[in-house]
């Protein structure tokens, strides 16, 4: 576990997914702009554009490839920002355990982020983890077919 330059806690969790994986690690960014997505049946890679002081930075590509690409997925707008955990003294970190990829993303917002879920890949079913968090006043999600 790190402690930011603000007070965020940063938690390594290891690599994810099959037994090919390997850790990365791009460094500290402004912000994210975009979000890079290859895919097939499970997410096969993924990639950043983040913003350094106003200049756009490629990560490099962690992962394989898939037979499709989106860029952005479900989401346009403002920079995202890592701000750290935020809000009351009751939040504590979890580990959903090891499945073979994230098949949706399901988040309830109000002006911040109030909980997180996954719906996970394991051997072919379909697992939805614990809800990390509390209702918002809005619902989105991610999913991948």
């Amino acid at each position: 576990m790190n402690i930011g330059q603000t007070g965020e806690t940063f938690i390594r969790i290891g690599p994810q997914g099959d037994d090919r994986g390997d850790e990365w690690d791009d460094g500290c960014f402004d912000g994210v702009r975009e979000i890079l997505i290859w895919h097939g049946d499970k997410i096969n890679a993924i990639q950043f554009v983040y913003d350094r002081d106003g200049t756009l930075v490629l990560s490099d590509k962690h992962g394989g490839n898939g037979t499709n690409f989106d860029h952005n997925i479900g989401r346009t707008g403002e920079t995202f920002i890592k701000i750290g955990p935020r809000g009351g003294v009751h939040g504590c970190e979890w580990d959903d355990g090891y499945f073979d990829g994230v098949r949706e993303i399901l988040i309830w917002h109000g002006e911040e982020i109030n909980a997180i879920q996954f719906v996970y890949n394991c051997n072919g079913t379909l697992v939805l983890s614990e809800k990390h968090g509390v209702d918002g006043t809005n619902f989105d999600h991610v999913s991948h077919p």
